[in-house]
């Protein structure tokens, strides 16, 4: 059960990273797409 709840955290954790980072990504091309589209 432990190792089971750890997986979970850990996928719990890599979502976040992946989450954090996509938004970051994604906020500077999403703000030079704008830049170009304007």
């Amino acid at each position: 059960m432990g190792s089971h709840a750890d997986v979970q955290y850990r996928r719990y954790n890599g979502i976040i990273v992946c989450v954090c980072v996509c938004v970051w990504v994604f906020g500077v091309c999403g703000t030079v797409v704008i830049a170009f589209s304007c």
